[in-house]
């Protein structure tokens, strides 16, 4: 039966709906390097689907500091009572030189100003509370 695969592109597509809702807000977080959780409220430079997100931060923000630390993170969007938790890794993107594709030199390019740096987060995993459901994906690589 393909209802599996069906419930999760539902799923996904609820997720996308949220994550890419005009004037979007999220919560962005790492692990400090004293071992807690270190949040920023931010607003997603754009992405791919819920597997990629960028965001556009300052270099000298400690949440960025942190990044560079422990690659670990998490990006929660909420809308209402529904919400997308995503797990994954954070890549600091501070020049041209290390951007990894087209759609980091895309974004670094056309957004980024000298004293800011591209972050790019990568989701393994999404917890979603969607309708009072709760439910987790694994995010394949790609």
């Amino acid at each position: 039966c393909d209802c599996m695969e069906t419930n999760k592109e539902m799923l996904i597509e609820h997720c996308m709906d949220i994550l890419h809702g005009k004037d979007q807000l999220c919560v962005l977080a790492s692990v400090s390097n004293t071992g807690y959780p270190l949040t920023s409220v931010v607003r997603p430079a754009g992405g791919i689907g819920i597997e990629t997100i960028y965001f556009i931060l300052r270099n000298d923000s400690a949440i960025v500091t942190s990044f560079e630390n422990n690659p670990r993170g998490n990006v929660t969007f909420y809308s209402g009572d529904n919400s997308v938790s995503l797990i994954g890794e954070v890549f600091v993107i501070s020049s041209e030189m290390f951007c990894k594709d087209g759609v980091d030199t895309h974004f670094y390019s056309t957004s980024v100003r000298a004293e800011y740096v591209l972050l790019k987060f990568v989701a393994n995993e999404a917890h979603i509370h969607i309708d009072g459901e709760y439910q987790t994906l694994q995010i394949q690589d790609k």
